[in-house]
């Protein structure tokens, strides 16, 4: 039974999604995991992004996207506009 449950929670666990925004990203793409702390892209139904410090603050989507929140914590991504295609959910 306990190994179950320690299975499931790492299943959650792999499947988080939230990360902040990386100060030097390799580009401003929203959906490369190497622009993002930890490595992962924020793309589901439970993720955070975070957004703050970065020297790239001109953000785009290259995929459909869904998170729970996108929070800007401070400095010049704070004013940022985001240029996305957005997908409403039904």
């Amino acid at each position: 039974m306990l190994a179950v449950a320690i299975s499931v929670l790492a299943l959650i666990i792999a499947h988080a999604g939230s990360a902040t925004w990386d100060l030097n990203p390799g580009s401003g793409d929203w959906n490369t995991a190497a622009n993002w702390t930890p490595m992962t892209v924020p793309n589901g139904p439970a993720d955070i992004a975070t957004f703050a410090l970065s020297n790239t603050t001109s953000v785009s989507i290259s995929a459909n996207t869904e998170v729970n929140g996108i929070t800007f914590t401070s400095g010049p991504m704070r004013n940022a506009i985001l240029r996305t295609k957005m997908k409403r959910s039904p």
